[in-house]
């Protein structure tokens, strides 16, 4: 079991995923912007970020940096969730530290569970 935290501006979405992954054994929470993710992480540090990259005001990317600077959320996995299916995108992505790129037209729940899983399991 893993807590999860889903990062999407779109409110229906977040809230399906969290659905989504409860459903499935893991405790999920939602943020709707970049910086309700950087306060909640303040407080209580996630097993797994799942991060939109298109959001208004702070996108993923910046959260992203944000992130990777601080030293207790420098090391917890996130894996970017995107609608930019381009594979310069995921090097893009990766080499920012994101440790996987979900391309939200191609990945259902078990794949993203079980992509999480290996990436928590590594």
């Amino acid at each position: 079991m893993a807590n999860v935290l889903v990062v999407d501006d779109h409110r229906e979405t977040c809230a399906l995923l969290v659905r989504m992954f409860n459903r499935q054994g893991h405790v999920a929470a939602c943020v709707t912007d970049g910086r309700a993710a950087l306060e909640y992480v303040r407080r209580a540090t996630p097993d797994f970020i799942v991060l939109d990259f298109m959001m208004p005001d702070m996108d993923g990317l910046a959260v992203l940096r944000e992130l990777r600077a601080q030293p207790t959320t420098a090391a917890v996995p996130v894996a970017v969730y995107t609608a930019v299916a381009d594979p310069r995108f995921e090097i893009y992505a990766r080499d920012r530290g994101a440790n996987d790129v979900w391309v939200k037209a191609s990945i259902g729940i078990n794949d993203m569970i079980e992509r999480m899983e290996r990436i928590l399991a590594a």
